[in-house]
C-alpha cells in the first residue's frame, strides 16, 4: 500500500468518524440498543415539545402493556384504558415504578402526563404485543403521544 493511498484510506475512515458523529448529534440520549422487552410504548423523540393536552389516572399494567385509566373530574362513567407512548429518552422502567421527564408513578399510583391524543401511529413508535390496538372510530382516541419536557 503507497503512502497516498495510506492517507486517502485514513482520510475516509476520519470522514466516515464524523459523519456518523454527527448524525449521532440529537439522538445522544436514546439508548442503544433500542429497548424491544418493556411493558410500555414508546417513541423517539428527544427534543422538548408535545401538545398541550394532560391526561390524567391510574398507572396500570394489563396484558404486558402499561397502561393509564384515565379519570377526569366530573366523569363518572368507566373509560377506556389509554396507552401513554413515552419518550424513550427520558423514561426508565424498573418492573414496578414508571418515571417519565423526572417524574415517577408505580402500578397503581396517579399519573399525569402532557401531549396529546393520536388516531394514528408513527414509524419511530415502539408497541408491546400486549397493549390494546389503536382506536379506529373518530371520537375513539386510546393512544396518548408523550411529549419530552
Amino acid at each position: 500500500m503507497t503512502g497516498r493511498s495510506m492517507a486517502v484510506g485514513a482520510a475516509a475512515v476520519w470522514g466516515a468518524l464524523l459523519l456518523c458523529g454527527a448524525c449521532a448529534q440529537g439522538r445522544e440520549s436514546l439508548p442503544f440498543p433500542l429497548p424491544t422487552d418493556v411493558p410500555f410504548a414508546y417513541h423517539l423523540q428527544t427534543e422538548s415539545g408535545g401538545d398541550g393536552a394532560l391526561l390524567e389516572g391510574t398507572l396500570d399494567l394489563q396484558y404486558g402493556c402499561l397502561v393509564v385509566l384515565p379519570s377526569w373530574e366530573g366523569f363518572d362513567e368507566e373509560l377506556p384504558p389509554v396507552v401513554p407512548v413515552l419518550p424513550i429518552a427520558v423514561t426508565s422502567w424498573d418492573g414496578t415504578t414508571l418515571e417519565v421527564n423526572g417524574e415517577s408513578a408505580a402500578v397503581g399510583e396517579p399519573i399525569s402526563l402532557g401531549g396529546g391524543f393520536r388516531q394514528t401511529t408513527d414509524d419511530e413508535w415502539f408497541v408491546p404485543e400486549g397493549c390494546p390496538p389503536l382506536a379506529e372510530g373518530a371520537d375513539e382516541e386510546n393512544y396518548f403521544g408523550v411529549g419530552v419536557n
